[in-house]
């Protein structure tokens, strides 16, 4: 949970640690969506599919993973979460007329990732 998040919630007189809690799930939340999102992409780049080419639409990957999580994801969900893919800080997806195919292998995403968090911590 963010700093701001977390100020915001203790700073009011009726906050509870059920809201602390539900912040928390719902960043917990993304976080899965994304992990599976990734690991779909990842699945369909493996694919031998020479019309896909690897690439899948928003709409598909709320098909595909609507049994994954619980409550299911939104297809806004699915879309925030693979602009937050697509972003070139991050580099797991590409985007091709409004679909996605995986741009960089989860394993170098990780270690992407990690260096991100590792340059911005504070000393």
């Amino acid at each position: 949970i963010s700093i701001i998040d977390l100020r915001d919630a203790l700073a009011r007189v009726d906050s509870c640690k059920e809201e602390i809690f539900e912040r928390y799930q719902t960043l917990e939340r993304q976080s899965s969506l994304i992990a599976k999102i990734l690991e779909l992409a990842y699945q369909e780049a493996k694919d031998d599919d020479p019309i896909e080419s690897g690439f899948v639409s928003p709409e598909n990957i709320t098909y595909a993973l609507r049994k994954e999580l619980s409550p299911r994801p939104s297809i806004d969900e699915i879309r925030h979460s693979l602009i937050f893919l697509a972003n070139p800080l991050v580099g797991a997806v590409e985007e091709s007329k409004g679909r996605y195919k995986l741009a960089d292998s989860p394993h170098n995403v990780s270690l992407r990732l990690h260096g991100l968090g590792v340059s911005l911590a504070l000393e």
